[in-house]
């Protein structure tokens, strides 16, 4: 019961009570490497890094393809993506039927800037069930695209995601970037503008040039 409720808490992102509940579950004898994943991710969304160690203590334990998966989630979101590579790999020899795998390893990739088979990664994720998230890895497709220079290629991958998601910041942000890119200069002002609109706090740091200066190089 207590694993049970405070797995109820970490979904509605009450952390701090989560991590009581799931510690006294631990303490009472369950010894699961599923609650080890619940409690190590919920300690380290109250900002405890012990919480990494959990993960890694989950894996010692009959652990399924999803513990490893999540533990490389976790290190990627705290900024960990390298070593997040080996338990992404694990996860897929373990179940390669799942498309989050291959994407969120090919996402790891593109944050630390590995490129080999990135791209493959990110097609096998689409073609396999994302159960209707297809956008938001397309998304990241785009993203890698532009890192690598294929710009045109980008372009496809966000027209794509915005006809799942539409409104959806990150995707025109992508866009605008690859417009830049290729020259394009009004489309990625207008992009830009698209994505501030819809998410301003998180666009705010990529305007880097008050609007005026972006105004004037459109106009050139």
């Amino acid at each position: 019961a207590w694993a049970w409720r405070g797995l109820l808490k970490r979904r509605v992102l009450q952390y701090e009570s989560a991590v009581k509940d799931l510690s006294r579950a631990w303490s009472l004898g369950m010894r699961s490497s599923m609650l080890l994943t619940w409690l190590g991710e919920a300690r380290l969304q109250t900002g405890d890094a012990g919480g990494m160690e959990d993960l890694e203590r989950a894996l010692k334990l009959p652990a399924q393809a999803w513990n490893h998966a999540w533990c490389g989630r976790s290190k990627v979101a705290f900024g960990r993506s390298r070593t997040a590579l080996s338990h992404f790999d694990r996860a897929i020899e373990l179940d390669a039927g799942n498309g989050w795998y291959y994407a969120w390893r090919a996402e790891a990739k593109r944050l630390l800037g590995v490129t080999e088979r990135m791209i493959e990664d990110f097609d096998r994720a689409l073609s396999l069930d994302l159960h209707g998230h297809e956008g938001f890895v397309s998304t990241w497709r785009g993203l890698a695209c532009v890192r690598l220079g294929r710009h045109r290629e980008a372009l496809t991958d966000f027209a794509r995601a915005l006809r799942l998601m539409p409104g959806y910041a990150l995707a025109c942000h992508g866009r605008a970037q690859a417009y830049r890119a290729l020259g394009r200069l009004p489309e990625w002002f207008a992009n830009f503008e698209s994505a501030a609109r819809l998410d301003y706090k998180y666009v705010q740091a990529q305007f880097l040039r008050p609007k005026e200066e972006l105004e004037a190089l459109v106009s050139d």
